[in-house]
């Protein structure tokens, strides 16, 4: 069972589905960015649908200017705002008041820049983007090979070249510029318990454990088993279901 509903944020109709649920507890899913919804949409979805099976209540949302949403794309701050007014319905909606976020990619650094504001039971965050320049570069990169890599397979009009356009999505210079001031100090949280989900170690990913661990956070990192391969232009259009990630991210919220 699910309901789907839009809610007003800042005069924009933003589209909710809310999966009902028996425990005190409650998941709101942050997506991540257009770019890589695209392959992400699916699991999106079966991850609500395991968290329900688990009786927690759960609501997914497209933030402004995406999905079914009204409105434009303008910035990181906006999405942050969409994610903590969505969090507010959910509570009224579902009764909890232990709200925990789950997040994929561009999403998981949502959800940790919404913990900057409000206090979260837990993030759960699967694949967090903790440098905005790579995934500017990833996104022009791939952009760019949509367009040239072979004329009959390009999905798009070699004449869409655009500085506020990516891989078929507005892009506008302000997210660009919010993205290009997201670093692994930028990230703090006033969530106490975090886990990340990757099949990616890198020395950012370690410094932003790190620096959560000296503030006092229970911090957990895990393998997820599952290369996503975010970014890579032959992928962005191919709808994938990891399961083991899936399953994974699930033992972790029960």
């Amino acid at each position: 069972m699910m309901e789907a509903f839009y809610f007003d944020q800042s005069g924009n109709q933003i589209f909710a589905i809310y999966h009902p649920g028996s425990k005190d507890e409650g998941f709101v899913i942050c997506y991540p960015a257009p770019q890589d919804m695209l392959r992400a949409h699916s699991s999106q979805v079966l991850l609500a649908k395991k968290l329900q099976s688990l009786g927690f209540p759960v609501l997914r949302f497209d933030y402004s200017g995406t999905g079914d949403s009204s409105g434009e794309i303008v910035s990181l701050r906006h999405w942050r705002e969409d994610t903590l007014h969505a969090v507010a319905v959910f509570k009224k909606r579902s009764g909890v008041q232990k709200v925990s976020l789950i997040g994929t990619r561009l999403g998981a650094t949502i959800a940790i820049l919404a913990s900057q504001d409000l206090g979260f039971k837990r993030l759960i965050l699967w694949d967090p983007v903790v440098n905005g320049i790579n995934l500017l570069e990833q996104y022009r990169h791939a952009h760019h090979m949509m367009l040239h890599r072979v004329p009959v397979e390009a999905p798009f009009p070699k004449n869409q070249v655009y500085p506020n356009q990516s891989c078929g999505f507005p892009w506008p210079l302000q997210i660009q510029q919010d993205l290009a001031e997201l670093t692994v100090q930028s990230l703090t949280s006033f969530c106490k318990h975090i886990t990340i989900v990757s099949d990616q170690t890198d020395a950012e990913y370690n410094s932003l454990i790190e620096l959560w661990r000296l503030d006092g956070k229970t911090v957990t990192a895990d393998d997820s088993g599952d290369p996503m391969r975010w970014g890579q232009d032959r992928y962005m259009i191919l709808r994938a279901l990891p399961a083991a990630t899936l399953r994974l991210l699930t033992k972790i919220a029960e």
